[in-house]
């Protein structure tokens, strides 16, 4: 069934305000996409698992025909689901720890981008505030000690992305890496190949 006769059944069966969202939506959802399995991103180059304070160096590779504008966000498994990690910001915009701000990385069709997370030195940035007297020693080995105190920390990445600008700026869609895990006392893997 063709892409225009499935938005003609989904108009048929809902309301008509829902349906214009959903149809614009999906039209700048069709011309986005690219990837074989219909992302629009990839997230390359992510390990099986980091040391606690190990840098965590990745790719996003945009595989849409257009630029895409992306944001990226570290996510924690807690309790059996996906939550936002502690000191939750844009990588690509490190000022966002301290105001919090929309100002995704444009990324040319076929390009990628670097995005490199300190989760270490994030963590002492995000929680001097709190513990404005503690050093950056103290509050790296208290990430550390909470690690090993509950094995080891799952991770992934999220990636929201978006296509236009301006006013017209519409979300393409989120995506998620493979999730890995934080071991804490090893060094872990860094970079990616």
């Amino acid at each position: 069934m063709s892409f225009a006769n499935r938005l003609i059944l989904y108009t048929a069966s809902c309301a008509v305000s829902v349906c214009l969202a959903a149809a614009a939506s999906a039209t700048t959802w069709q011309t986005a996409q690219q990837g074989q399995d219909g992302r629009v991103v990839a997230i390359e180059g992510v390990k099986d698992a980091y040391g606690s304070c190990a840098v965590t160096d990745f790719f996003v590779h945009n595989l849409s025909r257009e630029r895409v504008g992306i944001e990226v966000y570290m996510e924690d498994l807690k309790e059996g689901s996906w939550t936002a990690e502690w000191c939750q910001y844009n990588l690509l915009d490190p000022d966002g720890r301290l105001v919090k701000r929309f100002r995704p990385a444009a990324v040319e069709p076929g390009g990628k981008i670097r995005v490199r997370y300190d989760r270490c030195a994030d963590y002492v940035v995000c929680m001097r505030p709190k513990f404005p007297k503690a050093s950056s020693n103290t509050l790296q080995h208290a990430l550390q000690r909470d690690d090993s105190q509950g094995g080891s920390v799952m991770q992934r990445i999220r990636v929201e992305g978006h296509l236009g600008s301006g006013a017209s700026l519409k979300e393409a869609g989120r995506w998620w890496s493979q999730p890995f895990a934080r071991i804490p006392s090893g060094k872990g893997s860094s970079s990616p190949e």
